[in-house]
């Protein structure tokens, strides 16, 4: 998701809260039925005749509405103190509009991704993903292998080669490869065997959760989607 020039992450509806937003709640069905524009005109005007022009656009006020008495702020004003109002009043407008536009859509018109689209992009996610089959479970050689052939024996094998590489074909090494490495599978401890065991089973889980989530259906919204 990129951002604005300010910095913020776009698609964030405001955050109203408490009494705000139980407010802003009661407004939905105006929003679905009344003419956009006139709607936001009159959601502004509401607004600042309920809270005032004092309080942070997401700020709630303190105690209960009933009790609340938002400030006159042009009382006493003239000539360029009112003018100056005035215009702040005008940007103030201005700016909750766009707040309440981002809010009323957040809430009200999150459109479902349709099933198509969804497997779609979860194919997408998962020709990326690197997951391109069904994880296999390992043979207990194959993992040891996997795990510590060039930790542990790679250097062995290399020397055993270099003396044997005259007298065999060299199509044979990756046979004589693992005969090595399995040789030093069966040296090692029925203890280390069983841990080994068990640290490829918890590979094999661990992707096979992976493959699943990566090809199951998530709840046919955007919301659930992007959780």
């Amino acid at each position: 998701m990129g951002r604005k020039p300010n910095g913020k992450p776009r698609g964030h509806a405001p955050g109203f809260s408490g009494e705000k937003l139980d407010w802003l709640l009661g407004m939905e069905s105006a929003f679905r039925t009344q003419n956009r524009s006139q709607f936001y005109d009159g959601a502004v005007k509401k607004f600042f005749i309920r809270y005032g022009r004092d309080l942070g656009f997401e700020q709630n006020i303190s105690g209960n509405i009933e009790d609340w008495e938002p400030r006159d702020r042009r009382a006493g004003l003239t000539g360029t103190e009112l003018k100056e109002e005035l215009e702040f009043e005008a940007n103030q407008n201005k700016t909750l509009r766009a707040k309440l536009g981002g809010f009323f859509r957040h809430r009200f018109e999150r459109k479902k991704l349709h099933a198509h689209g969804i497997t779609t992009v979860l194919k997408r996610m998962h020709a990326l993903s690197g997951i391109t089959a069904c994880p296999h479970r390992k043979s207990l050689l194959d993992f040891y292998s996997k795990k510590y052939y060039a930790l542990k024996h790679k250097e062995g094998f290399d020397k055993y080669w270099a003396g044997v590489k005259s007298t065999v074909p060299a199509k044979s090494r990756v046979s004589i490869c693992q005969q090595f490495v399995k040789n030093a599978l069966e040296a090692e401890s029925a203890e280390f065997k069983e841990q080994l065991a068990c640290e490829a089973d918890k590979e094999y889980t661990e992707e096979m959760e992976a493959y699943r989530q990566m090809h199951s259906l998530p709840v046919q919204t955007a919301e659930a989607y992007h959780k």
